[in-house]
């Protein structure tokens, strides 16, 4: 399986993700951007970018990335696609229909920026931790649901 379809948070925008790992790079649609007034810059290559948050459902939690540089796209069919630089980053792993619940050994060794979160943590809040448990960061988010 190459690529999966979820719902999302980019933002705190709902968004439709494509995880793709056929795709090398991830990117987002200029019109998402646009409909949320998000903010785009020119890129050290002269293409157009967005640093964002994002949040993606996985089985029994979420991946929470910040600041992730995504290349803006005018052909873009869906808000947001995350190709393998993504994938590479947050270890995660395709089944069917679904992310993967990512092991400890996963979740211990994520980049900084990218984080693992467990269901029903709080109710209505959702906090983040890093790889040394230290809070990161809360977000008031409601839990997309599964197209």
């Amino acid at each position: 399986m190459n690529a999966l379809r979820l719902l999302g948070y980019t933002q705190t925008k709902p968004c439709s993700f494509i995880v793709d790992r056929a795709s090398p790079h991830s990117h987002v649609s200029a019109a998402f951007l646009f409909r949320y007034a998000l903010h785009q810059r020119l890129d050290s290559a002269g293409k157009y970018c967005s640093h964002l948050t994002i949040c993606v459902p996985t089985q029994g939690g979420y991946y929470v990335s910040s600041d992730v540089q995504l290349k803006s796209s005018v052909t873009c069919q869906v808000d947001v696609v995350l190709g393998a630089d993504w994938l590479a980053c947050c270890q995660a792993t395709l089944a069917v229909n679904v992310l993967c619940l990512p092991t400890s050994e996963v979740i211990l060794n994520l980049t900084d920026g990218n984080s693992w979160i467990a269901d029903g943590m709080f109710p209505g809040l959702t906090m983040c931790y890093n790889a040394d448990h230290s809070s990161r960061s809360l977000f008031a988010i409601l839990p997309p649901t599964h197209p």
